[in-house]
């Protein structure tokens, strides 16, 4: 009976550090992650705002969304360049509570988020989202946007 017990818990083990790293491959290429207090990746949202990024050319080369989950309850931030970048860097705080905050760091990827945040002032709390894209050529930009 032990070594029943023994092999299932191996087995569940195994499992789960598949599934962690299934989740963390899903997600883009991080280079670095940090606040929040969950992936959105598996939570069902919506855009609340967002803004085209356009380079020094004027050319549209992406997009910053700032979304919400009501099934998670949290907000995040999400950039996308539209082809490509070398790196992209998102991050979004709370305007009242300004170290209630996350951020991301990605290379080689076309899109990358924040772990989402627990608002403290509830959904209706304004935040403040920050998004750059490097194409790895002249004329690297971003934008940035409160709501």
């Amino acid at each position: 009976m032990n070594r029943l017990r023994s092999a299932a818990l191996v087995l569940v083990l195994a499992v789960a550090a598949l599934v962690s790293t299934t989740t963390t491959a899903s997600a883009s290429t991080q280079g670095s992650n940090w606040g929040g207090v969950i992936n959105p990746n598996g939570c069902s949202g919506y855009t609340v705002k967002s803004a085209e990024i356009y380079d020094w050319l004027g050319r549209d080369v992406g997009k910053l969304e700032v979304r919400w989950s009501d099934a998670c309850y949290v907000q995040w931030a999400r950039l996308t360049a539209y082809n490509g970048a070398t790196h992209l860097a998102v991050s979004l705080h709370e305007v009242s509570h300004p170290s209630n905050a996350a951020g991301a760091d990605d290379y080689n990827t076309r899109q990358n988020w924040t772990y989402g945040i627990i608002l403290i002032d509830g959904p209706s709390s304004h935040v403040c989202a920050y998004g750059d894209i490097d194409p790895g050529i002249p004329g690297g930009t971003g934008t940035s946007f409160c709501v």
